[in-house]
């Protein structure tokens, strides 16, 4: 916007701040009952030894790479999601199918 980069000053704000609103975003999932806390925990702790990995390189090599086999942070969350959304949809198909049945059976039509 105003043409000035500052690009450590950008790097080093930009993640100090993802690390802590990380832990947030995987406490509140567990807090909230949307994810398992040992799973959440697990899942945090994978960020930060990635995320360490990624500083580590940049530091040590001025090499900057977050994407690994074409996928990033963000992109294996989005895998989640379709995985996720795969699953419950798979789950509600099940259900509903083996729930229809069995009210089918047990209301017959009477003749």
């Amino acid at each position: 916007m105003r043409n000035q980069q500052r690009p450590r000053y950008g790097y080093y704000v930009d993640h100090a701040l993802d690390i802590p609103g990380t832990a947030f975003l995987f406490d509140g999932l567990a807090l909230g009952g949307l994810m398992t806390p040992g799973l959440a925990m697990a899942r945090l702790a994978t960020y930060l030894v990635m995320m360490a990995e990624v500083f580590l390189a940049t530091n040590a090599r001025g090499v900057f790479k977050m994407s690994f086999l074409g996928f990033g942070p963000t992109q294996l969350f989005d895998v989640g999601a379709i995985v996720g959304m795969a699953g419950m949809a798979w789950a509600f198909l099940a259900s509903s199918i083996a729930n229809a049945r069995a009210l089918y059976a047990e209301e017959p039509i009477e003749r």
